[in-house]
Order: C-alpha cells, then structure tokens, then sequence
C-alpha cells in the first residue's frame, strides 16, 4: 500500500473513528441508575441530505522546508476543494429525488421508539431542534425534572460518487448535576452505511467474473501470441493483465443481493427505504452502546479484534482490526478500538475515503 493512501486511510480513521487514545467512557451500572429519567434532544442542523468528499493529508516533509510545506497545503487545499465540487455535483443529481420527503422527522421517530426500548431509564421527553445551529444544554435540562439530557448530533449525506448514503450520529449523555460543567458522562460517534447503488459499475457474483476474468487473460495471451516478445516485454505484460484484474475483482462481491442492488438507479423509493434502514441501524447502534459496559480493557482482555477489509478508494484495499458486535437486519456491526461503532451491509466493505463536504 503506497504512502498516499495510507495517509488517506489514517486521516479517515482518525476523523471517523476517533484515536485509540481516547476511548470514551462506557456507562457504570451506577451512573444508570443515576439516570432513571431522560431528556433527548435531537438536535439537526442541515436543511436537506449533503455530500461527503474524499479528503486528501499530505504530511509534513521537514526536508522541503516551510516554502515546501506551503506548497503542499496548496496542492491538497485545491485537490480537496475539486472533489468537494465534483461529490456537490453528484448529490444535487439525486438530492431532488427527496424534496418533500421529511428525513428528520423519520429519523426522530425511529429514535425515540428505540430508546423507549432502554429497561434503566425512562424517556420523558424527546424533542427535535431543527432551527438552532448550536444549543443551551444546560438551560434546555433546567426545565425539566429529568435525571439527565441526550443529546443527539446527526447528519447525512452522499458518498463522493453519490453511489451509497451515509448517516453519522454523534451522541452525548449528560447527568443534569454536572451539565455546567459541559463534560458529558458519555459520548460517541455511530457510522451508517448504505448498500451501493452504482449501475455504471456495479457489483458482479464470483460466478459471473469467472467467465470476464478468462477473457481478460485471453485478450493478453493473444497479444502474447502475435510475435515473440522479450523477456521485459513479457512481464510489461503479465504486469498490465494483473493490474486490470485486480481492479475488475474490486467489483467481486460474494452477496447477490448487494450485486443486484448496485445495479439498481437510485430512485424516491429506493432513497426513502435506505434512509429509513440507516435510521434503524443507527438507532441500533446507540442502543447497542448504551447498553454496553465493557470498557476499552475489557475489549483488548477479549482478544476478539478482527482484520476487516475496508476500502479507501476503488483501486486500492487495506486491512484494519475492529471488534465484532454481531448483526443486525442484514449488517454487520462493529466498533473500532476507539469506540466508534460501525454498521455496513454483510459482504460490503467498509468505505473510509470520505470527509463530509
């Protein structure tokens, strides 16, 4: 894996998922008993579905010099901004497809009827802020006679090519006796990914690459054939057809569901249906931490990790350890060492090559 793209991927991991370094906190059965009545604000501040863009970090090279670095920063800066226009541009083609449709209205229905689920609390009250940028926690808990206030942070949007959805939660618990003080006794991040919608270049069962990969090699093999070549020209070519197979089995998937899926155009209904599905396994996945009360030791004491391969761009792959939390309605659910939690279609990668725009 080169340089740039590992870069790509440690940058992503570490604004999606956090540092190891800073696992947050999991609720003690004493601080929910503490909570027995709950707050939940869902607090919403974008108008209509968004767009992310892949994100491009170079480091730092101390050999170039301050001139060099700003350089750089240059570079990157308008590299960033061309693909934060170019995923713009993709999204406004299917951001009409929902004008009318109320995405938060149905985000927070499905979310206050799982947390109603939550056997050590009771949700008082669930309020939705569409029309504040930011909030008064400490004044919104005051008038209230609950134990404590949930705040969540959602947002949504479309991956760079406007081929799948993502939905990401931040949420933060806070006791009411230690609001002012604005350190939440519980806070975390939540990543929804959809299944992907890319009729360009969808997704094909190993049994009908089977067939597309011989006839990769055979193109080569005739040209092989056509005369004698030397030896550096032989591997030129054994070198190209590995290349171009490689990057056709990236389109591999072992779930026909998915692969049909990808051929599918995105659609009203198809849209309202996948934000529907990330609203539930988002909710899912908050609930899967609230109720959770291994800390980071108890994960590493576990010795569970699992190298899950995840995508940062269409050519290249890489491997990262993540616990496994089961499945859910079709997902596999995850969380990264940092305790930022993950769910994404059985059989999908995960995808970290994206930066909300």
């Amino acid at each position: 894996m080169n340089r740039s793209l590992s870069t790509v991927i440690l940058a992503c991991l570490t604004l999606l998922a956090g540092c190891a370094s800073t696992y947050k906190a999991q609720l003690t059965p004493q601080s929910r008993q503490e909570l027995s009545s709950l707050y939940v604000v869902n607090h919403v501040v974008q108008p209509e579905i968004g767009s992310h863009h892949a994100v491009s970090f170079m480091p730092y090279n101390p050999q170039t010099g301050p001139l060099g670095m700003v350089l750089t920063t240059a570079i990157d800066g308008a590299v960033n901004a061309y693909r934060a226009k170019n995923a713009e541009a993709a999204a406004e083609q299917q951001r009409d497809k929902l004008l009318g449709y109320d995405f938060v209205s149905a985000l927070s229905k499905t979310m206050q009827q799982a947390l109603a689920s939550l056997s050590w609390t009771t949700i008082s009250h669930f309020q939705t802020i569409t029309d504040a940028e930011t909030i008064d926690v400490p004044q919104l808990i005051s008038h209230h006679p609950n134990k404590g206030i949930l705040v969540l942070r959602p947002s949504y949007a479309f991956s760079p090519k406007a081929d799948a959805i993502y939905i990401d939660l931040i949420a933060s618990l806070y006791r009411k006796s230690d609001v002012d003080q604005k350190k939440p006794l519980f806070s975390n991040n939540y990543r929804y990914q959809s299944a992907i919608h890319r009729p360009d270049a969808p997704f094909i069962t190993p049994a009908e690459a089977a067939p597309m990969i011989a006839a990769i090699k055979a193109k080569y093999e005739a040209q092989v054939n056509e005369r004698e070549y030397n030896e550096s020209e032989l591997k030129y070519f054994k070198k190209k057809m590995t290349k171009e197979i490689r990057r056709f089995k990236k389109q591999i998937i072992d779930s026909p569901q998915l692969a049909d899926t990808s051929k599918q155009p995105w659609t009203t209904e198809n849209l309202k249906t996948t934000l529907e599905i990330g609203a539930q396994q988002i909710a899912n996945l908050l609930l899967l931490d609230l109720n959770d009360s291994r800390t980071a030791v108890d994960y590493e004491a576990a010795e569970d990790e699992v190298n899950v391969m995840v995508s940062a761009s269409r050519e290249s792959d890489t491997n990262i350890k993540l616990y496994p939390m089961g499945t859910f309605n079709g997902y596999n659910l995850y969380r990264h060492k940092s305790g930022k939690l993950f769910a994404v279609p059985i059989d999908q990668k995960i995808r970290f090559h994206s930066y909300p725009g």
